[in-house]
Order: C-alpha cells, then structure tokens, then sequence
C-alpha cells in the first residue's frame, strides 16, 4: 500500500505571476538598454530566477513572453523616434537595437503592421501608439 503523504506533491502548472514591482524593474531595464540585445537569461538574473521560472512568471503577469515585450517595447521606440525625430531608418534601427535592416524592417512591419518607411515626422505619438498596438493585436489574433 503506498501513503498517499509520500507521493512527490504535483507540480501546479500556473505560474505565479511577477509583482508590480518585479515588473517595473524589468521594464525600466529594458527602457534603459533598449538598443542592447536582452537575453532572457540577463532579465531573469536581474530578478535573480532562472529563465525557465522568470519566463512563466513574467508571462503569467504579463500575458506575452519576455522576448515579445522586448521586441514590442523597441517597436514604440522605434514608432516614436520616427514620428519626433528627422532620424534614417538605419539611426532609428540602431537606437532599438538593430544592425540589420532587413530583421528591423521585418519585425516593425510584424509589429506595427506598416513598413517603417511609411512612419515620418509628423505623425502624432497617439496614432503611432495606436498602431503599434493595432498591429500586435492583429500578429497575437492570428
């Protein structure tokens, strides 16, 4: 007969979610080295997890991986730089974090939903929100 009080516990499957301010940490880190590459092992060291833990704590919080939310945060940088500034497409791309133009071209467009050379000087930060925002319900619907 086996002892039900012997039985390793089950694991539970959700994941507790970061607090508040677990998450103003990590987002004021990815605002402060926006144009360096984030490894999720770097987000979850600064919460002192491993990335396994962090990655389903954070996505339990938040709703969207680590890598997205940094991806989506360079996206209104990028959406925001290019509707204030007078800046090329390749010193915006720099600024976020991108050396290839292609990559850049290719998640601004997944993201935004709208080439970047088609953002200019001009286009209010409201809208350009707007359409960060557009784009990624429209990438998360499908």
């Amino acid at each position: 007969m086996i002892c039900i009080s012997s039985l390793p516990p089950v694991l539970n499957r959700e994941s507790k979610p970061l607090s508040e301010p677990q998450l103003r940490r990590i987002e004021a880190l990815v605002e402060v080295n926006i144009a360096e590459t984030l490894p999720i092992t770097r987000l979850a060291r600064e919460l002192g997890m491993s990335p396994s833990h962090f990655s389903h704590r954070f996505k339990a919080a938040v709703g969207i991986t680590p890598h997205t939310f940094v991806l989506q945060r360079k996206m209104w940088k990028a959406v925001r730089l290019l509707s204030e500034t007078n800046w090329s497409l390749e010193e915006v791309a720099g600024q976020v974090g991108f050396s290839n133009m292609r990559h850049f071209r290719r998640q601004f467009c997944k993201f935004v939903g709208c080439n970047p050379s088609d953002m200019g000087s001009g286009v209010p930060v409201e809208s350009a929100d707007d359409c960060v925002k557009r784009g990624y319900q429209e990438m998360i619907s499908v």
